[in-house]
């Protein structure tokens, strides 16, 4: 079966400045959220998020996702929406009670199999506010089964042909910074369609070109955990996974270090990440490689000249 394809991007808002807006008392929150041809839009902390209707073809996807950014930036004129990942927000734009609150619900770390605390302290006491450009994956075996290792399997491979992938093509200079807040590798969250893979900043929301790149890994992705070909690179021991008390030990990377593909992403350092890129790569068709090498290579663009907004 087909994996569907949806995302929740968050949106960092600026003046006819430039200058960073907090969304709150722009948007309503997510409990009342605005709702246009199927999308929703509110606020999350300062920031603009949205929820894109899944699709399960390209070409929806991009409808879809045409749809829900014509949308928003209709909804929060004059104000622009912008891809960047992080800013430093002045204490005025921070006064609301809001502003101090960091996140709904906690992530999970598939490499610990445990949660991850939001970074409240960081929110209490400092202005550095971050976007995620998360992705939800639905319908597919592979990421709804309760049962088996296949959406954690998922998760890893996520890492490998997007995580990494994006130290390259996202050349946006506030990414790293985000890093200190959100995207950390593995992490995830388990939804009632699937699985919402939760490490990417919204650098690709920026064009239709990035967006179908990365529609294109992910479906990679979930085809090669289906297919078994991940098995080369993981193992899980059932066993384990149920007598364990540290549920981790029960999943092995047995094809790479692990450990050091997480710490690349981590602290976004693309030389100890180029062995993970060529082995990505190694697998990858020719035009995906392709499109990762050419990706790499372009400046950040402007979503309202790319989508046309």
């Amino acid at each position: 079966m087909v994996a569907s394809f949806g995302s929740d991007p968050e949106f960092l808002l600026v003046d006819e400045k430039g200058k960073p807006k907090s969304a709150i008392g722009i948007m309503p929150n997510e409990e009342c959220p605005v709702e246009k041809d199927g999308n929703l839009y509110y606020y999350d902390n300062v920031l603009a998020e949205c929820t894109v209707k899944p699709g399960s073809t390209k070409e929806e996807v991009l409808n879809n996702f045409r749809s829900a950014l014509k949308g928003y930036a209709e909804v929060v004129r004059p104000y622009r929406l912008t891809t960047r990942a992080s800013a430093e927000f002045s204490k005025e734009e921070l006064s609301s009670p809001e502003a101090l609150r960091a996140g709904c619900a906690p992530d999970n770390c598939a490499y610990t199999m445990r949660m991850c605390k939001p970074p409240k302290k960081q929110f209490q006491n400092g202005t550095l506010r971050s976007c995620g450009g998360h992705i939800h994956l639905g319908e597919n075996f592979a990421v709804k089964n309760e049962e088996g290792p296949e959406p954690i399997f998922v998760i890893y491979m996520m890492d490998l042909f997007l995580g990494i992938p994006s130290l390259f093509m996202d050349n946006d200079p506030t990414s790293q910074a985000r890093r200190s807040l959100y995207g950390q590798a593995g992490r995830y969250r388990k939804k009632a369609y699937g699985v919402e893979y939760r490490s990417l900043g919204n650098f690709w929301l920026q064009s239709p070109t990035f967006v179908s790149t990365i529609y294109d890994l992910s479906m990679f992705v979930v085809k090669f955990v289906e297919e078994g070909h991940v098995n080369k690179y993981w193992s899980f021991d059932e066993e384990l996974f149920y007598e364990a008390d540290d549920l981790s030990e029960a999943f092995k990377c047995v094809g790479y270090d692990a450990e050091a593909l997480k710490r690349a992403i981590d602290t976004s350092d693309k030389e100890a990440a180029k062995p993970f890129l060529k082995l990505a790569k190694s697998h990858l068709p020719m035009n995906l490689a392709k499109a990762i090498t050419n990706l790499s290579r372009t400046s950040p663009k402007d979503l309202y000249d790319e989508w046309n907004l």
